[in-house]
């Protein structure tokens, strides 16, 4: 007799119920949405990808695209099951 046995599906993605961030008082962060993340020098875009995957947020500065001049916001997303630190770009909802 032959048993296949699979591992249980790991969830994909998780919210996190107590997230910690960090900004700057006049920063809402409820304002924004994520465009990517990067990845060496460009930035991966990809669907489903929230700041509420995320165990902790922390800012890290403003900036600007030199040819269009729309705004962004970087910030750090840490997440502790998986120990890893990604660096997200935001935008205006």
């Amino acid at each position: 007799m032959n048993l296949h046995i699979t591992e249980p599906k790991k969830e994909r993605f998780r919210t996190i119920p107590g997230q910690v961030q960090y900004f700057p008082e006049d920063v809402d962060v409820n304002k924004y949405e994520v465009v990517g993340y990067l990845v060496g020098e460009r930035i991966d875009r990809f669907k489903g990808l929230s700041i509420e995957l995320f165990d902790q947020i922390r800012f890290i500065k403003f900036s600007s695209n030199a040819r269009n001049k729309r705004k962004f916001m970087q910030v750090e997303g840490y997440r502790k099951h998986e120990k890893q630190y990604t660096v997200l770009i935001l935008k205006l909802k």
